[in-house]
């Protein structure tokens, strides 16, 4: 399922947007934003966050930057070479290919939406 999903050259997420009226199917955010309205709510909450998303896909990615109308600056500190920025409210974005490059050690709160959806899984009857 992984190599049919995320293969580099033919996965089904890899190299187009699937997502929305054009592509394959709409998901619930494009329906409601109900987490972003909710959280926006809580300034402190907000301007503490650094959000990490985990998408293997390049097309993905770019069409996430957009969409969280991201800038990218220098960073001062020697190890990075950029920081992105959400326009919206000023929150640190960060990209990462698998769970396991999201840095540890922090509280976290992690938010599958519909990511489960695309998972194969074992289905036991009884």
């Amino acid at each position: 399922m992984s190599e049919v999903l995320t293969n580099p050259k033919a996965g089904y997420y890899i190299n187009r947007d699937v997502f929305g009226a054009q592509g394959d199917f709409v998901t619930s955010p494009e329906v409601s934003q109900m987490y972003g309205e909710g959280a926006s709510k809580f300034k402190n909450f907000i301007e503490s966050l650094h959000v990490h998303l985990v998408e293997c896909s390049p097309v993905l990615q770019k069409l996430q930057h957009q969409k969280l109308k991201c800038i990218d600056e220098e960073n001062t500190a020697q190890d990075a070479d950029k920081i992105t920025i959400s326009s919206f409210v000023g929150t640190l974005v960060s990209w990462h290919a698998t769970l396991e490059q999201v840095p540890s050690g922090l509280p976290t709160i992690i938010i599958a939406h519909e990511f489960f959806d695309a998972l194969p899984i074992h289905q036991f009857q009884v």
